[in-house]
């Protein structure tokens, strides 16, 4: 499943973007309501590109906390990441380490889709 195609959390249908980027209001198998999760995902990603621009401008704490913040919304890779190195860039060890974990469970299960 590609960035572009949203999967419906009720019948796991994969709902492809329109032409102009956006994702349909409802899923047109089952009928389910997507407005709201597509915008905690686009809240999420907004998170992410706030957390990378704070690493690139060496923004570490601001970084993780960004990061931390897309985390708690969707829990993804690139939220990991981003928390993982603002913490290491911090000295913060032990964080860093819980946030690997993290990445390296997420990284695993995008890498095995689940079992039907």
């Amino acid at each position: 499943m590609s960035v572009h195609e949203f999967p419906c959390p009720s019948c796991r249908r994969v709902n492809p973007v329109d032409s102009e980027g956006r994702e349909a209001a409802r899923c047109p198998r089952c009928g389910c309501e997507l407005e709201m999760l597509v915008r905690i995902r686009e809240a999420a990603d907004a998170r992410v590109r706030k957390a990378r621009a704070a690493l690139a401008g060496g923004f570490y704490l601001d970084a993780a906390h960004a990061a931390a913040e897309s985390w708690s919304l969707r829990a993804s890779a690139e939220a990991a990441g981003c928390a993982f190195l603002g913490e290491l860039l911090q000295g913060n060890l032990a964080r860093a380490a819980r946030w690997n974990r993290r990445l390296n469970t997420v990284t695993e299960a995008e890498i095995r889709p689940p079992a039907s």
